[in-house]
């Protein structure tokens, strides 16, 4: 697992890793 500029890299799932990285950003948005 590389962290690079606060995402998370798994070359098994990059997929999910995104999915999760723009679900963070959403909550993040909703909650401002």
């Amino acid at each position: 697992m590389v962290a690079v500029t606060g995402w998370s890299f798994d070359p098994t799932g990059p997929i999910d890793d995104v999915r999760e990285a723009l679900l963070g950003i959403v909550r993040r948005v909703a909650r401002a």
